[in-house]
Formats: C-alpha cells, sequence, structure tokens
C-alpha cells in the first residue's frame, strides 16, 4: 500500500538518523570540527511531524468511512426488521434483502481496506483511541452478523413468498391479456395501418406512444416481481413488436407533424412578411429528409 510505503520510509530515515546520534555527531571539516546533534534532532522531530500528519490524515478519512458503513449497516438492519404486510411491502423487504446480498463483496473488500488502514495506522501512532479500535474490530462481525439476519428473514418468509408468487402470476397473466388486446387494436388501426390518413396515421402514433410508455413502465415493475419472487420472466413479445413498428415510423410522422405546423404557420403569414426564399429552403429541406426516410426503407426492406 502507497500509503504503507511512505511512512515506512520516513520511520526508516528516523532510525537511521537515531542511530547516527548514538554513534557519531561531530563531522570533521578541515581543521575545525562540527556538532551536527542540532541538526539531527530537529530533522527527526520534522519526521515525527510528518509521520503524524500523514497518519491523522489517513484516521480521519478512515474514521469516516468506518461511520459511512456502520450507518449503511444500521439502515440495513432497520429495513430488514420490517414485517410485509401487503405485496408492495413484501416485494420491498425482497429487494432489500436482494441488496444486501449483491453489495456483500464490494462491502467486505471496504471492511478489510478500513481493517488494513488502521494497522498501519496502530503501527505508527500509538495514540488510536479504544472505542475506535473495538469498531474497527467488530465491524466484520457486524456486516456479517447482518448477512445472517438477511437470509433468516429470507428463510422464514417461504411461505408468504409462494403466496405472493401466485398472485404475482395471476397480475403478469392479466397485464399480458391487455397488451394482446390492444395489439389488436395496433395491427387494425395503429401508426401502420395502411387504411390511416397520414393524419390518424399521426394521431395514432401519439396515442400508441403513450399507452406503450405506460406499458413498459408497468412491465419493468412486473418483470422485477418476478425477478424477486423466483418465477420466469416474461417476455411481452406483442410489446416489443408495438415498440419496433413505432421506432421504425415515428420518423416519418415526426417530419410530418413538423410539415404541419410549419404549413399552419406560413398560411397565417400575412403577404408583407411573406418570404418565399425561406419557404423554397424549408421545402426543399423536407424533400430531402423524406428521401432520406425513403432510401432507408429500401435499404431496411433489402
Amino acid at each position: 500500500m502507497l500509503i504503507d510505503k511512505k511512512l515506512s520510509k520516513l520511520r526508516k530515515r528516523k532510525e537511521d538518523l537515531e542511530e547516527e546520534l548514538k554513534v557519531k555527531t561531530l563531522k570533521d571539516c578541515g581543521p575545525y570540527k562540527i556538532d551536527k546533534t542540532d541538526f539531527i534532532v530537529k530533522v527527526i522531530q520534522k519526521l515525527d511531524e510528518r509521520i503524524k500528519i500523514i497518519v491523522d490524515k489517513v484516521q480521519d478519512n478512515e474514521k469516516k468511512e468506518l461511520k459511512k458503513i456502520n450507518q449503511e449497516i444500521e439502515e440495513y438492519r432497520a429495513k430488514l426488521s420490517l414485517d410485509p404486510d401487503s405485496m408492495e411491502t413484501f416485494k420491498q423487504l425482497l429487494k432489500d434483502i436482494r441488496a444486501i446480498k449483491e453489495v456483500s463483496l464490494d462491502m467486505e473488500l471496504k471492511i478489510s481496506n478500513i481493517q488494513e488502514k488502521f494497522a498501519i495506522i496502530e503501527a505508527y501512532y500509538e495514540n488510536i483511541d479504544e472505542s475506535i479500535k473495538e469498531a474497527v474490530d467488530g465491524l466484520k462481525k457486524n456486516w456479517d452478523e447482518l448477512i445472517d439476519e438477511a437470509s433468516d428473514k429470507e428463510d422464514r418468509m417461504v411461505n408468504r413468498k409462494k403466496a405472493f408468487a401466485k398472485e404475482t402470476e395471476a397480475v403478469v397473466s392479466q397485464f399480458n391479456a391487455e397488451i394482446q388486446e390492444y395489439y389488436k387494436k395496433f395491427v387494425a388501426r395503429g401508426p401502420k395501418s395502411t387504411k390511416n390518413t397520414l393524419d390518424e396515421g399521426l394521431e395514432a402514433m401519439i396515442t400508441a406512444k403513450e399507452k406503450l410508455k405506460d406499458f413498459n413502465s408497468r412491465k419493468e415493475q412486473h418483470v422485477l416481481a418476478e425477478k424477486l419472487f423466483g418465477l420466469p420472466i416474461s417476455s411481452f413479445p406483442e410489446l416489443k413488436l408495438m415498440d419496433e413498428d413505432c421506432k421504425e415510423y415515428e420518423s416519418l410522422f415526426n417530419l410530418y407533424d413538423e410539415y404541419k405546423k410549419a404549413l399552419k404557420e406560413y398560411t397565417n403569414t400575412p403577404w408583407l412578411k411573406f418570404e418565399v426564399g425561406a419557404l423554397k429552403k424549408s421545402c426543399e429541406e423536407w424533400l430531402m429528409r423524406a428521401k432520406t426516410l425513403a432510401k432507408k426503407k429500401e435499404d431496411d426492406v433489402l
């Protein structure tokens, strides 16, 4: 560790100077002899000060990290103490248990790092608060106990988990039926339907995007619930098809929507303010974008 190397180098320098004090402090300079005692003592003092500054800084940082980890453990423990009384609170508890287990390895690395840093501090600095030492020594045990509590809590909820899993299956099945029912309408008169006029297609696109936004939001919640209860993950293929169709025709209807708004603006522009050049430029831009969309469509088909 970089800090350990730095401190070790400073302490080695200090020890060498202390040995020099014991052996020889007079330096021959021609006819004169210079006593280096005061100089060496001052250098040793400076080295002590430098070591203390580094150790104090490390200790302050690790105290903050220690406090942060202990707070996280207590927050997790408070969440585990709750007794769920509904599907939503039960799902939240499962999410909390899952979160604890997922961060376990990362937390163990953090704890190991703190313990290593405090071992370095203790090696170079004796004045460490006993309460801090006890907190550091007990950190791993505290986390291991929380992991055990999470596992015990999960084991005790097996029967309730099965009941909520069945309820989730029913809710997901109903949601899937709702998607399939809407899909029939989408195919018949959605943005891709050839029965629509451009205006009807634009309106269908706006409606479909709002509906699909709602569906996808609910889908995420249902998939999360399936994961939490260990159920097979539903794919909702019709929802995927509708998303793909909307994405395919979105550029076309965006262009048409811009064209409609611009046409309305030009229609309402007084003749004195009407700029033919601007209209011509807009028409050329719309035509270019329309050709680009048509070319892309041809490439996709090929």
